[in-house]
């Protein structure tokens, strides 16, 4: 346990086998301290909530705060009477940056939710707020089929969840205790909670479960550009109701450019029209978008839809591996995926030339660009008028191709180009 006063930190170390027979063991606990506090770099291994947030009552008014939780490896144990919890667990806390970890191996018995985010009473918690958490470019692996479960609270009692971002995380094999709720839930009057290009990739059954106690509601929900299994399905307060009669309880919404695979749910207006429904998808090994997946440069943003895996790898490499390197993570899972390591962008093409061919038609030619490991495409983008903006892309070339002819052009119309390399 660790209660947070200013300017503490765990760094470099290796907690493992945090047991209990009887009840709930942590490797890492934290509560009432005002920070900052950084936990980075560590290995923690216990039974049950690996890591807990809050939930204690020795100074009141005070919950851990400003809590730096980075490039951690985070795993459950199978040994040990007592049942499992979760790899991670908040009761209270304000301001969190959780970035970069790997959340692994989660039990297979015990509680349903791999993160669980719920504030309590008082009577158990120094405060019942959870506000500020970020939670962003983490891999999950071997998780359980719920993977992040947010609550309001206790119905009855003031307890809030507010402002909560879940982003460019990774989850691989969601799969364990199935059936339990799914792999994203909400409930019980939460506010501005965001989940945005987050990528799932075998998650069983999974999906989204909007779930109250009572008549509450969900304020400025916001989910997009995330890619995952399953259906969308609600309980208010009775028995369940799916797609768009579950997303009723998030009034004011924004759901869109969400990926939905295989979801046979009921969506009417802009739920329906402003997401994707594929009965499959193609995945690269590493998770990511395949090169001319229908899904690229389709987020609200213009990006991928899914995580930025650029960043996120980049982000977790060498997590795990403390000093001699005999804790690496990458040796000891032998599954990390194959071709991550090129994170260098290519240079830009130069020497762009368009040349009128007729009316209707122009070439253009450019020099190719260098990079580490190899380009291999080039993507061509067009706007129209004289120092116009908000270019389109109009072509995809397969390197070492450098050339392209523009046709069926408008006669005398300004066309600018501009050009593009991917690695």
């Amino acid at each position: 346990a660790m209660q947070t006063g200013e300017g503490n930190a765990v760094v470099d170390s290796d907690l493992v086998q945090t047991l209990s027979n009887s009840g709930d063991s942590n490797a890492l606990w934290l509560f009432n301290g005002p920070g900052p506090t950084k936990i980075v770099n560590n290995h923690f291994n216990g039974r049950g909530e690996t890591v807990m947030n809050g939930a204690a009552t020795y100074v009141p008014g005070l919950r851990a705060e400003n809590v730096e939780f980075r490039r951690n490896w985070v795993e459950g144990s199978a040994a040990g009477g007592a049942a499992g919890k979760n790899l991670m667990e908040w009761k209270g806390g304000l301001r969190y940056w959780v970035q970069g970890n790997i959340f692994d191996d989660d039990q297979t018995t015990g509680q349903v939710d791999s993160l669980t985010i719920t504030p309590r009473s008082l009577s158990e918690a120094a405060t019942d707020f959870i506000d500020d958490l970020l939670i962003e470019y983490n891999f999950f692996r071997n998780v359980k089929e719920s993977v992040f479960a947010l609550s309001g609270g206790d119905t009855g009692e003031t307890d809030v969840l507010s402002r909560v971002s879940i982003r460019h995380n990774y989850i691989l094999n969601a799969t364990r205790l199935p059936q339990s709720y799914a792999l994203f839930v909400c409930g019980n009057a939460t506010e501005d909670v965001t989940t945005d290009h987050n990528t799932v990739n075998n998650n069983g059954s999974g999906g989204i479960y909007i779930n109250s106690d009572g008549p509450e509601t969900e304020t400025r929900w916001i989910f997009r550009n995330n890619i995952l299994e399953g259906s969308v399905k609600g309980a208010p307060g009775g028995p369940f109701t799916f797609g768009s009669a579950a997303l009723a309880m998030c009034p004011g919404r924004v759901f869109s450019k969400n990926v939905l695979v295989g979801n046979t749910d009921t969506f009417t207006g802009t739920d329906l029209s402003g997401n994707y429904f594929p009965g499959s998808i193609s995945l690269n090994a590493d998770g990511s978008l395949p090169v001319g997946s229908p899904y690229e440069n389709q987020a609200t943003d213009g990006t991928n839809v899914g995580a930025d895996f650029t960043i996120l790898y980049g982000t977790t490499s060498g997590v795990g591996q403390f000093g001699s390197g005999t804790n690496d993570f990458y040796a000891y899972t032998g599954q990390w995926p194959s071709g991550v390591a090129d994170l260098t962008p290519p240079s830009a093409p130069s020497g762009l030339l368009a040349t009128p061919i007729t009316s209707t038609r122009i070439d253009l030619s450019w020099t190719a660009s260098t990079d580490n490991v190899g380009v291999s495409q080039y993507h061509v983008e067009r706007c129209t008028g004289v120092g116009c903006t908000g270019h389109t892309e109009i072509a995809i070339v397969t390197a070492p191709t450098v050339t392209y002819s523009n046709t069926g052009l408008t006669a005398s119309t300004v066309y600018e180009y501009r050009v593009r390399a991917r690695d």
